[in-house]
């Protein structure tokens, strides 16, 4: 039996997967079996088991900043992946939140309070800082931090050839919360000639 935070899971029809605006991902071989994920990740892919810490709070095994339970190749494999996802965001100019407690989990913001999980995600990339987020709640505050933790000359050398340009600030336009979409159903798929279920003739 699973012991699931409560807050690892959403009401139907309530979380960003519904509304096509997160995706569950991993890197794998170019060669691996379908369903099969050899790179080590620290936890199994979708492993919703959490710990216990000595304040009392509780900590998914597979969030991000748990860096205890894991190999150093794993917490390597966790940061690639972000890495790829984050560069792929800033290319398309979509700001990207990976979820703290998921390593697989990428989602646009659900609205101004997921500023500092965005944040928190560079620090880990350019800074190697596994950190909680910073409490950010406005785009002037997320600009601001942004500018003063992120600029080129702060970062360790090591760390500059991540990104092939440095990564400016996103623009206030740029930010979709996913709160402001509907659930995706399947009448609208089908509507626009994608059927996700395959129905059954009766014989």
């Amino acid at each position: 039996r699973l012991k699931i935070d409560h807050n690892m899971l959403s009401d139907p029809g309530m979380g960003g997967h519904p509304r096509g605006m997160a995706i569950d991902c991993a890197l794998v071989p170019v060669n691996a079996p379908y369903g099969v994920c050899s790179v080590d990740y620290g936890t199994a892919f979708d492993d919703l088991n959490f710990i216990t810490l000595p304040d009392g709070s509780k900590q998914a095994y597979a969030h991000r900043n748990n860096l205890q339970s894991i190999s150093f190749s794993a917490k390597q494999n966790r940061l690639l992946l972000e890495v790829v996802m984050q560069k792929a965001a800033l290319a398309a100019r979509v700001p990207l939140m990976p979820l703290p407690q998921e390593w697989w989990d990428f989602r646009l913001p659900k609205n101004c309070d997921d500023y500092g999980h965005i944040l928190a995600s560079f620090n880990r990339i350019l800074k190697g800082i596994y950190e909680p987020s910073p409490e950010i709640k406005t785009y002037g505050e997320f600009h601001d931090y942004w500018t003063k933790h992120f600029d080129y000359t702060q970062i360790p050398t090591e760390k500059k050839h991540i990104f092939d340009d440095f990564p400016k600030v996103p623009n206030e336009q740029d930010f979709i919360f996913y709160t402001d979409y509907s659930p995706i159903s399947e009448d609208f798929l089908n509507n626009m000639g994608l059927q996700i279920t395959k129905k059954l003739a009766h014989t």
